[in-house]
């Protein structure tokens, strides 16, 4: 994939602190270093698990897994990417973007 297009693609992937053990080491490793994707891991998994301490219902388990994905991913991680080409043309180094 990396080379039919090039650095215009940037993966996410968010640690929600249930994955199996090392998964996002795997991941991490098979995607970014032996494929060569550009790939970031955000480690959220504090996050995810204070928001889910004490909770037992799985219907709410599921909505609060869900928001906090989308506050981690959206609000941000594809914010500071999509920020990005607005440095590199200020003259900082540029991490990759979304298209």
């Amino acid at each position: 994939m990396h080379e039919a297009i090039g650095d215009r693609f940037h993966a996410i992937m968010v640690d929600n602190g249930v994955l199996r053990l090392n998964e996002a080491q795997q991941v991490n490793d098979m995607l970014n270093k032996d494929l060569g994707v550009n790939l970031t891991v955000v480690d959220a998994s504090e996050l995810f698990l204070s928001r889910l301490h004490g909770v037992e219902d799985p219907e709410q388990k599921r909505k609060i897994i869900g928001n906090t994905f989308i506050n981690v991913f959206f609000e941000t991680e594809a914010s500071k990417i999509e920020e990005a080409p607005e440095k590199e043309e200020n003259g900082a180094d540029a991490k990759g973007k979304i298209e």
